[in-house]
């Protein structure tokens, strides 16, 4: 996650939250890395996202393993975090990214499971509203916008196999959501083992890859 010239990496693992972990950011220039301010609480789990010079971390677990409705603001320039409007749904290990202007979140784990609720929110207005949910409950989904699309990709889901049992699975489609019809639609229903893939100056190239 870069803003201002600096790739900043945040601090924190799965099991183990550090009380006031630090963004630790290294200038894309001299390639040392530097310092900021703590974040006034312990999560992990959670999305980091730049837009104008600001950082955002949204959601995550805290010390007491719940997950969290919380999103804070980082302004390098002033070196303070501010608290933003809550998330309407508690969420680790989601997707999210910056779309026209908003920030989209998708899916996650919640403290009853996975879901496949989204919302999104308005930077301008301080606030979230609900928006089309993702076809299937999944962990770990990757958000992505690519001229002027809203793409979700991959992540983990809990799928029967042929025994019945119910198991973890990594999955590694593609899907995009349409702005006319208000819904999400499959792209690539799988990326082949050893495929390349490319980005081109707007488009995402997926050719010669297995089509849903």
């Amino acid at each position: 996650m870069c803003w201002e010239g600096w790739v900043n990496a945040r601090t924190g693992t799965q099991r183990t939250p550090e009380p006031g972990a630090r963004p630790i950011p290294v200038s894309s220039r001299s390639f040392k890395w530097g310092e900021s301010d703590p974040l006034p609480y312990a999560v992990y789990g959670h999305a980091v996202l730049s837009h104008m010079d600001l950082v955002y971390v949204i959601g995550g677990k805290g010390s007491d393993r719940k997950c969290l409705k919380k999103m804070c603001v980082y302004d390098p320039k002033k070196f303070e975090w501010k608290e933003l409007a809550p998330m309407q749904t508690a969420r680790s290990l989601f997707g999210a990214t910056i779309h026209d202007g908003r920030i989209f979140v998708a899916a996650g784990v919640t403290d009853t499971g996975l879901t496949s609720s989204a919302e999104v929110y308005s930077i301008a207005d301080n606030k979230w509203a609900p928006f089309e949910a993702f076809p299937q409950e999944r962990s770990s989904l990757s958000l992505v916008s690519l001229a002027g699309t809203l793409y979700a990709i991959g992540g983990f889901a809990t799928l029967e196999t042929e025994s019945g049992e119910l198991v973890p699975t990594e999955l590694n489609d593609i899907w995009r959501y349409n702005e006319e019809e208000k819904k999400w639609e499959g792209v690539l229903r799988e990326i082949a083992y050893a495929a390349g893939a490319t980005f081109l100056p707007v488009r995402l190239n997926v050719l010669r890859l297995t089509k849903m």
